[in-house]
């Protein structure tokens, strides 16, 4: 035809048909234009081969939680911390989840032999770490416990059998092991043992289907450690001994003859004691131990190393009750850490070197020093405040004497010891500073005299001259007229330890 013509129904032609056709064939001998299909290269006219996988070479294996890559990844192994050093492995994860897998399949050493397969898998979460490698079992491998074909008959005795060569009965009833079977408890005899067993215990539950474990150990007289983390009290609060005790009864203290708990460690959630008569008990970590019945009872508190609400620390307190009519009350003991405010019944500390060993700053006590082959006792009082903080007193043996010195501020002893006079140990006049009596004798007047009568012509003589140390002692006028006619005199002498000395001047 050499006019165009357009048909509406289908048409068949026998020959060929030549020329450029529009529209879409049903079927085409190849692609006009070819596209590549993963990288080859596809028009129709022939098959191809796509290798879907490609090698991502040698990649050292994944330890720990360590994460692979998403999708289906091909490696290498070698020698590089696989099962086998060389071999090939499969690694696959998908896009999201952090679950991943890999399949290691190893090249033997030996051309044609076989080589083992080996799988291991990671859990779906980003900490989890790869499981280790686990091989695959072939007909080709050596199944540990079985020969390498696993159907040929084998002497010994096999782990494990799909039945029984030959039946056995159980208490009548046929057993092959190829299924289960039930035995009555008629069958076994057991009818009465059944009955009991249902209210028994069972041994591997090591106690805890006990119901009642305070009822048991109650009955069983067993000692009762309640908790070693309990809130007592459930707040800071003051509490009152009273208030304690019913607490102690309310979590059934005395319904054994010991029970114990620890307090938590929280103040907050802990009472304080405060009705003692000798210290607060903060009762955040302290361990209380309850020893008797509800009307006789022995409860001892031992408080830890720091406290609060003015608690005491390092301590023991023991409260006794066993009735109101006989002396309830509270005690705390004396340790290393709360050491007796008095003196000790015996000596304190060991045996000091010398009277001065003893610090100004150690605890009060007795003492015992070495001084020059015998000892002394040293009274110490410390009470570590104020200007004069500590005072020792040294006392010697057989009355030998008591001394004395003090401490000044933070700077301990700094003089040294002074001695105490008694009766039986006056001090002599050079421990005063006084003249002994020979040397009062040489020092001091005994006695005040005049000494030998001297007498001058006044009257128409020398007369009496000045004489220091001298007194006139009279005038004499024998004729008894207007002129003196003799003046007399006398030293004044003076004595000392038996001599008489003419003084000098007065």
């Amino acid at each position: 035809m050499s006019t165009a013509n357009t048909w509406s129904a289908r048409q068949t032609f026998n020959g060929g048909i030549t020329g450029a056709l529009t529209g879409n064939a049903d079927t085409a001998t190849k692609l006009k234009t070819a596209r590549n299909i993963n990288g080859v290269r596809f028009d129709g006219s022939g098959d191809i081969n796509i290798n879907t996988l490609v090698s991502r070479g040698r990649v050292t294996a994944l330890e720990a939680n360590a994460q692979g890559t998403s999708g289906i990844q091909l490696y290498e192994a070698y020698n590089n911390g696989y099962p086998s050093p060389y071999g090939n492995v499969l690694h696959l994860k998908g896009a999201t989840a952090a679950g991943e897998g890999e399949l290691f399949i190893g090249w033997s050493g030996t051309s044609g032999a076989h080589a083992p397969v080996h799988i291991r898998s990671r859990r779906d979460t980003d900490s989890a770490n790869w499981s280790e490698w686990a091989q695959v079992y072939t007909s080709k491998d050596s199944i540990p416990g079985v020969n390498a074909k696993g159907d040929q008959d084998t002497s010994g005795n096999a782990a494990t059998a799909t039945k029984l060569q030959t039946a056995c009965t159980i208490n009548g009833v046929s057993f092959d092991g190829s299924k289960n079977i039930e035995l009555t408890a008629e069958d076994l005899n057991l009818e009465q043992t059944v009955e009991l067993a249902a209210g028994a215990l069972q041994k591997n539950q090591n106690g805890a289907d006990i119901p009642g474990k305070d009822t048991f150990t109650k009955n069983i007289g067993a000692c009762r450690a309640y908790s070693a983390w309990v809130d007592i009290g459930g707040d800071s609060q003051v509490w009152t001994t009273a208030q304690f005790i019913s607490w102690l009864e309310s979590q059934g203290a005395f319904n054994h003859p010991y029970w114990m708990c620890k307090g938590s460690w929280a103040y907050a959630n802990n009472k304080v004691i405060t009705d003692t008569g000798c210290g607060n008990i903060c009762l955040a970590g302290a361990v209380v131990e309850v020893i008797g019945t509800r009307g006789a009872m022995t409860i001892r508190v031992t408080t830890p190393s720091t406290s609060s609400g003015g608690g005491i620390t390092n301590a023991q307190f023991t409260y006794i009750n066993h009735g109101d009519a006989y002396a309830p009350g509270w005690r705390r003991d004396y340790n290393t850490k709360n050491q007796q405010p008095a003196f000790a019944l015996g000596q304190t500390g060991s045996t000091v070197g010398n009277d001065k060993a003893v610090g100004w700053n150690w605890n009060s006590g007795v003492y015992n020093a070495n001084i020059g082959g015998a000892s002394t006792l040293i009274l110490h009082f410390n009470m570590n405040t104020g200007s004069c903080p500590a005072v020792q007193f040294r006392v010697n043996y057989r009355n030998g004497g008591i001394f004395y010195r003090s401490a000044r501020d933070g700077y301990g002893f700094e003089a040294d010891w002074s001695e105490i006079y008694t009766t039986t140990r006056k001090p002599s006049a050079g421990d005063v500073g006084a003249y002994t009596q020979a040397e009062c004798n040489s020092r001091f007047i005994t006695g005040i005299r005049l000494g030998g009568l001297s007498s001058v012509q006044t009257w128409n003589g020398p007369g009496w001259s000045d004489r220091s140390g001298y007194v006139v002692t009279g005038s004499v006028n024998g004729n008894r007229d207007e002129l003196i006619d003799t003046t007399q005199a006398r030293p004044i002498q003076y004595c000392i330890n038996g001599t008489w000395y003419n003084a000098g001047s007065i």
